[in-house]
């Protein structure tokens, strides 16, 4: 069935996919009114440019935009994240439409989290490790891997813009091996055209491996939710 305007049983579908799973995908033909479809879950938030949406496509390190993640892992494969983990409250949503699918075979990656059996073993190296997170034009903020919200228990993750106290008794390592014990890997294999929204405070994501053969992948990316 294709996605008609602001349907009650659409907007139903695809919140208790983000509240059960972390994820919701829709297909091409669902997706025509990708925007609309966003709109209906929160504020699309502005970019930097001041649009309400960035393009997303394969970089070198050398040619990658300044701030972006890909000035630092290039055209490999990315390490998993929550986006924003560098700001107090980070967007509810992220949303990846694929414009091109690219000449090769470059998944993107989802790691939801099992938010319930996590809320009840509340492991200390998940809730009680110590982090600073910080990004250009961000003041560092002290953070936890997980944390409990007004909204309900929140993950916040990026390696990359993230780095354990050095007086924690954990190494990043070990934090690792402790989300895959809360985590299921998924793998979505991109046709033009379909829609990925994930939470982005209980599921985590990356770009798989593949970029350096896919130069003209796509893929439109809009943060959705209040910070």
């Amino acid at each position: 069935m294709s996605y008609r305007r602001n349907t009650v049983a659409d907007e139903g579908r695809i919140e208790r996919d983000l509240a059960s799973s972390g994820w919701c995908w829709l297909e091409p033909d669902e997706a025509v009114f990708a925007r609309d479809i966003l709109a209906c879950l929160g504020p699309l938030l502005p970019t930097q440019s001041g649009t309400d949406h960035h393009d997303l496509v394969p970089y070198t390190r050398k040619n990658a935009p300044t701030l972006s993640m890909s000035a630092q892992t290039g055209l490999d494969a990315q390490p998993r994240h929550t986006d924003a983990a560098f700001l107090p409250r980070p967007p509810r949503y992220i949303a990846l439409q694929c414009l091109k699918v690219g000449e090769g075979f470059c998944p993107t990656i989802l790691w939801p989290i099992q938010i319930r059996r996590l809320s009840r073993k509340r492991p200390p190296i998940l809730f009680n490790s110590r982090w600073v997170s910080t990004a250009a034009g961000h003041s560092p903020m002290y953070c936890y891997v997980a944390e409990d919200g007004e909204d309900g228990l929140r993950i916040r993750f990026d390696p990359l813009s993230m780095r354990l106290l050095p007086s924690s008794y954990w190494e990043l390592h070990d934090v690792e091996i402790m989300l895959d014990e809360y985590t299921n890997r998924v793998e979505c294999i991109w046709k033009e055209g379909a829609l990925l929204i994930i939470n982005n405070w209980t599921c985590l994501h990356a770009r798989g491996e593949g970029a350096v053969a896919s130069p003209s992948r796509v893929l439109r990316r809009w943060a959705v939710g209040v910070i």
